[in-house]
């Protein structure tokens, strides 16, 4: 009896002491495992944090490389465009040149000489000096009416002063017969004298009025 109650004892002590040991050890692992789980979150944070500083540096970089890249680029594009309009602008000083020489040989050769002797043009310059050729030749059309009113002008000036010219000297040549008439009878010399005031006065009215 005694020893089944010991059994009994001891089966009791050995569950407790199980029952502390399974409490003590769930428990140590518990803290163990919060403590690794921190840990491991705190290493997590800290590596996170390293990986986006790293990878915000390399985007930087990156960044400034196809900035400079784009920059060179731009660059190389702009010298490229640079060289082709100073191309383009020689091209059209050259064509200029060649159309004002051409014109300057139109203008001296109305014949049409050297329009002839230019055949071997290309049909685009050509085209162009056809159209800079009318072109001279509408500016000329007016030109030459001006000239032609301004030398019509000229010469109706020119018809009015022989014209006046003329008037006065058939009006001398009248005032002097009266005056030698005047003197051969010996009479009326004097209204004839004031005749030729009034004659030099007319004559200088006519002269101020000519234009």
């Amino acid at each position: 009896m005694q020893l089944a109650a010991l059994a009994t004892t001891l089966r009791a002590e050995y569950q407790i002491h199980i029952a502390a040991v399974t409490t003590t050890l769930q428990q140590e692992h518990q803290k163990a495992l919060a403590a690794s789980t921190a840990k491991l979150s705190q290493d997590h944070s800290i590596k996170e944090t390293v990986l986006i500083s790293e990878i915000t540096k390399l985007a930087a970089q990156r960044d400034g490389i196809l900035e400079r890249a784009q920059t060179k680029c731009d660059l190389a594009k702009s010298k490229t465009a640079e060289h082709d309009n100073a191309v383009r602008l020689r091209d059209a000083t050259r064509t200029i040149q060649s159309m004002g020489e051409r014109t300057q040989m139109l203008q001296a050769d109305p014949d049409g000489h050297a329009l002839r002797s230019l055949g071997e043009a290309s049909a685009k310059d050509d085209a162009s000096l056809v159209l800079h050729h009318e072109r001279i030749n509408e500016l000329l059309g007016p030109l030459a009416m001006a000239e032609s009113a301004a030398c019509s002008a000229q010469l109706l000036y020119k018809v009015a002063i022989e014209t006046k010219e003329a008037a006065l000297r058939q009006l001398q040549a009248h005032l002097d017969k009266h005056v030698q008439r005047a003197q051969l009878r010996g009479g009326a010399v004097h209204p004839l004298q004031r005749a030729v005031i009034t004659k030099d006065e007319l004559l200088a009215a006519l002269k101020s009025q000519s234009p």
